[in-house]
């Protein structure tokens, strides 16, 4: 019986879908980004990409409200959500909430145009890296592990090398990793000038000191300097700028959400 009525909606859900097709209703799906950027958070995202069902497109709104993470997902959930406005020929307009600091403003960057709350925290545009040494509460533990490693020019004979190998009083080594720190920065920077270097207000020479410095500013700050273009929320900027189309939220929605978004749609109601 549950398999028959599992059956049925779904048909339900395949008729309307053609429906609303045929009849041109015009849809502006919203993308979610919340929290911390982790693993796998490119596959979250393309999972909403692939609900998206509708041939009628208008555009696609992106709503991040996250403190950053992953520097390869940041990147990764860039490229998917390009390509699919590209492959789409729509446009894309990010929408920060709570705060879009670090990753999460360099996946709001790329929006055509970027809209902000007053009081959101916008910005970090750096990276952080960090190490714990544990060689001394090792040695207190009396625990010694023999490693073999590849690296010829250091030869770890235990985990104490292993350890001082990345520890604080070794200077090289603090160096090489500021370095890749520092390669991650610039290429951090030269993403958001890609995307925002003719919006932002600052001078070039002036750039790194006052808004490529990890610093944070409120929405209204990062409009001043060009990191955002407008104040507003999705759902009123979306509608105001498409009062016909209706919005569907993609972040987490299941079947059963999706058929009675459908509906909603097809009685001319907004979803969100």
């Amino acid at each position: 019986m549950l398999f028959l009525v599992l059956i049925i909606k779904l048909k339900q859900t395949q008729r309307i879908n053609q429906k609303i097709t045929q009849n041109k209703f015009t849809v502006i799906p919203v993308i979610r980004i919340d929290g911390a950027i982790m693993q796998k958070a490119s596959f979250q995202v393309q999972k909403q990409l692939d609900r998206i069902s509708f041939r009628n497109v208008k555009e696609l709104g992106v709503v991040v409200s996250s403190p950053g993470g992953l520097p390869v997902q940041s990147d990764l959930i860039c490229q998917k959500l390009v390509d699919y406005t590209k492959k789409k020929h729509i446009p894309l307009y990010t929408f920060a909430e709570d705060y879009a600091a670090s990753g999460g403003y360099f996946i709001l960057a790329i929006g055509n145009k970027i809209y902000v709350d007053p009081t959101s925290l916008v910005g970090s545009i750096g990276v952080i890296g960090q190490w714990s040494g544990y060689k001394k509460l090792l040695e207190n533990q009396g625990v010694q592990v023999n490693v073999h490693s590849s690296n010829k020019q250091k030869k770890l004979q235990n985990i104490s090398e292993l350890i001082e190998h990345l520890s604080e009083q070794n200077k090289e080594n603090q160096n090489k990793f500021k370095e890749l720190l520092e390669i991650t920065h610039n290429k951090f920077i030269q993403h958001i000038e890609n995307h925002r270097s003719y919006q932002i207000k600052i001078p070039q020479d002036q750039r790194k000191s006052i808004i490529y410095h990890a610093y944070v500013f409120n929405g209204e700050k990062a409009m001043e300097l060009g990191l955002a273009d407008e104040i507003g929320d999705y759902q009123s900027v979306l509608k105001q700028l498409h009062p016909d189309a209706s919005l569907l939220d993609v972040h987490t929605e299941s079947k059963w959400q999706k058929l009675k978004s459908y509906i909603r749609i097809l009685r001319g109601k907004r979803v969100l």
